[in-house]
């Protein structure tokens, strides 16, 4: 395997963790206001904007 292979693997391992982290991480719970106006009760995904935004770049 390549180097460049390799820094792509990490990668891509990488950001499944970090993706995995925020849809089951285990976070304190949302206050009743917050889940009533985001309309849901988890954390850190509102629209999915975030998790679609977990990439890496290899530099």
């Amino acid at each position: 395997m390549t180097a460049n292979a390799l820094l792509h693997s990490l990668g891509k391992d990488v950001v499944k963790k970090v993706k995995e982290m925020i849809e089951s991480g285990s976070y304190a719970p949302l206050s009743p206001t917050t889940i009533k106006k985001k309309g849901s009760d988890k954390p850190l995904f509102d629209t999915g904007t975030l998790l679609r935004s977990v990439k890496y770049k290899i530099e």
